[in-house]
């Protein structure tokens, strides 16, 4: 018998729309995301500072992305290489200074020593499904909080700091009943 987990790598392709569009990456420990919006790819790539998920923490979510497709498969399931945690989006990279963002973020992130998050419980905002993450330290609180003070055009966007990992995109009116 085949793990939930197995089933739902195998039938990936088949039933989940992959993120074609985004792209992860690591240069220099920089932590930033560059991607295209996946509702609207004709944007520029988008900047944001990110924690990337560790493979080995993959399988407890897409345990719980299985749980939830055999519940609603009509939503859009994130890829594992899409996991991560959000600390700040910077805007389009037409619109910002990347250079400017990478160096200021290497400087402060210094400031911060190794931490440990939880991952527990599921929740929603509007259009996404996500894991609930807990920093007991306020570690990356205190990163969101620092950013604001280098980056002041961040407060625009999200004045209140919500650590997640996103699972899902709600495409349908019906999947905020499934959480």
């Amino acid at each position: 018998m085949k793990s939930q987990v197995s089933v739902l790598n195998e039938n990936w392709k088949v039933y989940s729309k992959k993120l074609e569009t985004e792209r992860l990456y690591e240069s220099d420990d920089t932590l930033l995301y560059q991607g295209r919006r996946f509702y609207d790819i004709q944007n520029p790539p988008f900047i944001a500072s990110i924690v990337k998920i560790a493979p080995k923490l993959w399988e407890p979510l897409q345990i719980i992305q299985a749980d939830l497709e055999i519940a609603d498969r009509r939503q859009t399931y994130f890829h594992p290489n899409y996991f991560h945690i959000t600390l700040n989006e910077f805007g389009w990279q037409d619109q910002v200074n990347t250079e400017r963002i990478i160096k200021k973020m290497k400087e402060f992130l210094q400031e911060f020593n190794p931490f440990d998050i939880k991952i527990q419980g599921i929740n929603c905002f509007e259009r996404i499904i996500f894991a609930q993450v807990f920093d007991e330290t306020k570690t990356l609180e205190s990163i969101f909080t620092k950013s604001l003070n280098e980056f002041p055009q961040l407060e625009k966007h999200f004045p209140t700091y919500i650590p997640h990992i996103s699972l899902v995109k709600i495409d349908t009116s019906e999947a905020r009943d499934i959480v």
